[in-house]
């Protein structure tokens, strides 16, 4: 019933072949191997232009919490695309915005500044969590175990020296890091920013490198309108929902970044 179902949906259907792995959290961002990376500096400055706009400057923002999943070498596929980004939202931009304002969005967005603290109720309770809140939500009591259930350790099935490590799951807790009966070296977990930022269409100098424009047109996935629109009011532009239009109206990230790999991951797998 199952292959069926995915014969139907036709989630096999190749777009391209996936040269090498990306990742969402096992690659420090920026990185060659960073999923974030791959968007950041080839598919949205190839694919997020809207045609009568696309020569003019433009800063694309796109929320990192939109790719959920890693992204493997090999085929590429309709599967592939909604395990890595499962979702519909589209863009919208505020055209002629000035570029000393629309370059601060990102830190701020980022939560490295202050200020963030005093968003309104409704909306702080909304707001991504940064990184080091996120740790310290996470992390657990430092005393161990051995107070209440002694210090007998359990004895794992392998020996460490039996065969070199593959990476997996590792248990590292109050109770200690060798109770785990399979045995892997630990995978390295990296945190990535709330959004990335692409500068696409600026002016260059003579000597080929990128100018600050005047003004951009500032665009952004529409899930964090609100978060935009509140930043550009902390930074002193009151800028409404009605100043705010579609861009590329009809169309999606998860749809751009399928169309980007079957422009440019050809070939056989």
């Amino acid at each position: 019933m199952i292959a069926s179902a995915r014969k139907d949906l036709k989630l096999d259907h190749r777009f391209g072949c996936a040269p090498q792995d990306l990742w969402t959290n096992r690659a420090p961002f920026p990185h060659q191997n960073s999923i974030f990376s791959w968007l950041q500096v080839l598919v949205l400055p190839d694919m997020v232009s809207e045609p009568t706009r696309k020569d003019i400057p433009r800063l694309v923002i796109v929320n990192t919490g939109g790719i959920r999943f890693d992204i493997f070498k090999g085929p590429f596929t309709i599967d592939t695309t909604y395990t890595v980004s499962p979702f519909t939202s589209g863009f919208r931009y505020i055209r002629d915005v000035p570029f000393q304002t629309a370059k601060r969005l990102k830190r701020i967005l980022n939560q490295e500044v202050p200020q963030l603290v005093e968003l309104p109720h409704d909306l702080a309770a909304h707001l991504p969590v940064s990184s080091k809140t996120q740790a310290a939500a996470f992390e657990g009591p430092k005393e161990s175990f051995d107070h209440y259930y002694g210090s007998a350790n359990q004895i794992p099935l392998s020996s460490e020296n039996d065969m070199p490590l593959i990476p997996g799951y590792t248990t590292h807790d109050a109770a200690g890091s060798d109770g785990d009966d399979t045995i892997h070296s630990p995978i390295k977990f990296y945190t990535v920013p709330n959004v990335i930022e692409s500068r696409v269409a600026f002016p260059t100098s003579e000597a080929g490198n990128a100018e600050d424009p005047e003004k951009v047109d500032l665009v952004y996935i529409d899930f964090i309108e609100r978060y935009v629109l509140w930043v550009l009011k902390f930074l002193g532009r009151e800028y409404e929902i009605g100043d705010t239009e579609a861009y590329m109206e009809g169309k999606e990230l998860t749809g751009l970044i399928s169309e980007w790999v079957e422009g440019n991951w050809k070939g056989d797998c």
